[in-house]
Parts: structure tokens; sequence; C-alpha cells
């Protein structure tokens, strides 16, 4: 368990996305890197949120995405 009620984070990965569209398939590569805080409710419980900036690397597209969510210790 951590020592503070206030865990803060980094992510960062990388992976691909195919979308099939008008009868075309299409697979781009992707990386996204970003950082957040899990909030530690109890010894099993927790809040934890955080945000991501999306790249696509063959459009050039940048993207942002924001999540919220519960976590559960098992064990």
């Amino acid at each position: 368990m951590p020592d503070t009620k206030f865990v803060p984070y980094l992510v960062a990965g990388g992976g691909a996305i195919d979308t099939d569209e008008n009868g075309g398939s299409d697979t781009r590569a992707m990386f996204n890197y970003g950082a957040g805080v899990k909030i530690v409710l109890s010894k099993s419980f927790g809040v934890r949120g955080d945000v991501r900036h999306i790249i696509d690397f063959d459009d050039s597209n940048n993207n942002f995405a924001l999540s919220v969510g519960l976590t559960y210790l098992f064990g």
C-alpha cells in the first residue's frame, strides 16, 4: 500500500488502430503519454483519473483523452 492517499503517476504507450470505412481498411500507428493521480480510499478501493495526449503518426492527428475510474485490489 502507498504511504499517502494521493499517488501521482505517468503513463506512456504505443499501438495501432485499424478502421474499416467504405469498404477500405486503414491501419495507423499511434503513441500516447500522460499523467494522472490515484486517490486511495481504503485498503482495497481507490479512484483514479488521468489525461493522455494521443498522437496518430500517419495523419499527424492529435487528441486528448480524460479518464476516471474505480480501482479494487484483489487479494
